[in-house]
């Protein structure tokens, strides 16, 4: 969708939302069936996070503001529930804590943005539970792994092909700690996880242990998260983005110069706070690329 557009008048925003992320639609249903009860009524609601933000430009008041960038994350209603509750994967494919996060960003049409044609330019990435059959009662509890990958085979390739038809190629990242600590936990769910997605010929992943790679040292920090996503760079550049910027004012309404063709699938124990920072930076690495920061 074009971020810069609005919805025609009356559209029914309901009907064209899409399915996984409204999450009042089971709401909304009893009552568009009602006789002389419109769609049009109805908006639909996200579970998710957006913010937009303007930054401006390091040459002075007087150019204005170079980029806008909006952010928007969504998770899905599909296999929903609390931490503890809804983990892993189910029968239909689906997993726990699914969010759709996108990065856009648009670059003005401004003498600050020189070598940069004006218009959007975005980058989606994913986010889900391990895609293995599994349950953690507590944080104190070891992990249980209730389905071996003979049985789990079926719901993965729903799930994998679902993300293929939705988004192109798919590269999944584990970011479990395969730390002796961790034995019990994150260990048993790291080889779970190897086992499942052996079991889809040519699937392509890779693990990367984060707290072994990244280890919190205030000074040295930013250095080891940007090498640990260095190491995805080749996939990165392959899938690319969306790049819907133009060079004349009046071709604004042109299709995008490239698309995104495929999209990283990152998960750690709960896919939050390692999975945020991993992502945040590749975001970093692929706008700063862009900008030839």
């Amino acid at each position: 969708a074009n971020p810069g557009s609005s919805s025609p008048p009356g559209e029914d925003l309901m009907q064209a939302a899409d399915d996984r992320y409204a999450w009042n639609r089971q709401l909304v249903e009893p009552l568009t069936v009602q006789p002389g009860v419109s769609g049009r009524w109805f908006m639909p609601i996200i579970q998710g996070f957006v913010q937009i933000r303007e930054f401006h430009g390091q040459t002075g008041a007087g150019r204005g503001a170079p980029l806008l960038m909006l952010l928007i994350a969504r998770r899905s209603r599909m296999r929903a529930g609390t931490r503890y509750n809804a983990r892993g994967l189910d029968d239909e494919g689906e997993t726990g804590n699914w969010v759709e996060t996108e990065q856009l960003v648009k670059i003005r049409r401004s003498a600050a943005t020189a070598g940069a044609s004006p218009g959007w330019i975005s980058l989606v990435q994913v986010r889900g539970s391990a895609p293995v059959f599994w349950e953690q009662s507590s944080a104190m509890q070891g992990i249980s792994v209730t389905r071996g990958p003979q049985l789990g085979h079926l719901a993965l390739e729903k799930h994998h092909r679902w993300i293929e038809a939705e988004y192109g190629g798919v590269f999944y990242v584990s970011l479990l700690s395969k730390s002796p600590a961790k034995r019990e936990t994150e260990g048993i769910l790291s080889e779970a996880l190897s086992g499942q997605l052996q079991m889809i010929g040519g699937l392509q992943w890779k693990h990367l242990d984060f707290h072994a790679s990244v280890t919190g040292d205030e000074h040295s920090f930013d250095i080891q998260l940007d090498k640990l996503a260095q190491r995805l760079s080749d996939y990165a550049n392959s899938v690319g983005y969306l790049d819907a910027t133009q060079e004349a004012p009046e071709a604004e309404q042109q299709p995008p110069q490239r698309q995104q063709q495929g999209v990283i699938r990152t998960s750690c124990l709960d896919c939050l706070d390692r999975t945020n920072l991993l992502q945040q930076q590749l975001a970093w690495r692929w706008l700063a690329g862009y900008l030839g920061a």
